[in-house]
Formats: C-alpha cells, structure tokens, sequence
C-alpha cells in the first residue's frame, strides 16, 4: 500500500542524495590524496569508480585543480586537467557563487593568476606558452546578478599576466609573454594589411 505512494518516494530520494553524497565526499578525499602524493594512475580509476560523475566533476573541480597547483608537478597538473577536457588554459577559478540573491555572484580568478599565486612555476610557464592561452586575459573578475535573477553583468579588473609575471618576481615568464604579446600584434597588423581594400 505504501510502497509507491508520494512520501515513500520522497523518501527514497532523500537516502539516495543522502548516499550520493557521502560517496562523493569519500571519493573526493581519495582524488585528493591521489593527486597530493601524484600517483597518477589512481586519479582514473577513483574517476571510474565513482556514481554520478557528471555531477561529481563540476562541484569539486576547482578542489582538484587548485590541489594540483600546489604540487607543482607538470603531470599531475595534466591529469587533472584530464578530467573535463572541455577545460582550457584560460580556465577561471570561481568563488563565492550564490544565484539565488540580486546582487550576489561570484569573483573569478584565471588559471594563470592562481598559478603564481601558489608560486606553480612549472604549470605557469605551461599556460603561458600554451597556444590557446589568452595574452589579455584581466587578473580577477566580477559576475553579479541584476533584474531579478535573469540578467548578470560581468566586469575585469587588474593586469594583464606579463605584468602578474613581473609582479610575482617571474621576470624570464615576463619576457616570455612580452614577446608573445609583440608577436601577437604584428601577426594582427599583418592580417589588417592584407585585406583587400574597398572601394
């Protein structure tokens, strides 16, 4: 009689969230050592072994990677990555999230930003090299909600990541943007030049 009414299925899926749960948290706590003590081949299989994945991965993915830029390893940085390959260098860490209040929303932090916050050396000259990597990307932004919910307006602020480069003592990472940056102008020139005039 009671087996399939309303408030047994409510019911249900409050265990079931409740079980979830507390699987994420404990696969969560195994990620974390894994990618800590950089034993590689573990990250996959915590990945496998873990129900509800797809909800698992966005809540805690900014855990996991921040976690990697504390090591400063390279590989583990990657694998990390690995895990939502839709994730580029122009990644932006996000803090403070609440969608519910006007006015309430979230501060962002680049990739490469946090990178020399965490003196990652290694994994910052890794985004900054890479070919994808923004060269304009602002030092921290602001995403707040306006008109009821149904709106956000998004602000940057700070410099640009050769002046973070400077600023955090990275003087060869400097360099190495600036000349990115030049090189950067000069194939925009180049573009400008080469169209056809209109007459």
């Amino acid at each position: 009689m009671f087996e399939n009414n309303w408030l047994t299925r409510q019911w249900n899926a409050y265990k079931e969230n409740r079980r979830i749960k507390a699987h994420h948290n404990a696969q969560a706590i195994l990620l974390h050592k894994a990618i800590h003590t950089q034993k590689l081949e573990k990250i996959n299989d915590i990945i496998e072994a873990t129900e509800r994945v797809d909800e698992f991965l966005p809540r805690r993915f900014n855990g996991f990677l921040m976690h990697s830029l504390r090591s400063d390893s390279l590989p583990t940085f990657l694998a990390v990555m690995a895990l939502r390959p839709e994730v580029t260098p122009n990644y932006y860490f996000q803090h403070n999230w609440d969608e519910r209040e006007v006015g309430h929303g979230y501060t962002t932090t680049p990739l490469f930003v946090a990178s020399m916050r965490e003196n990652a050396r290694n994994i910052a000259k890794y985004v900054a090299t890479h070919p994808e990597f923004d060269l304009n990307a602002c030092e921290y932004g602001c995403d707040t909600l306006y008109t009821d919910g149904k709106g956000r307006k998004t602000e940057h602020y700070g410099d640009k990541p050769s002046v973070v480069a400077e600023k955090h003592g990275a003087i060869r990472l400097a360099e190495i943007l600036l000349h990115r940056e030049a090189d950067a102008l000069k194939a925009k020139a180049l573009a400008l030049g080469s169209k056809p005039e209109i007459t």
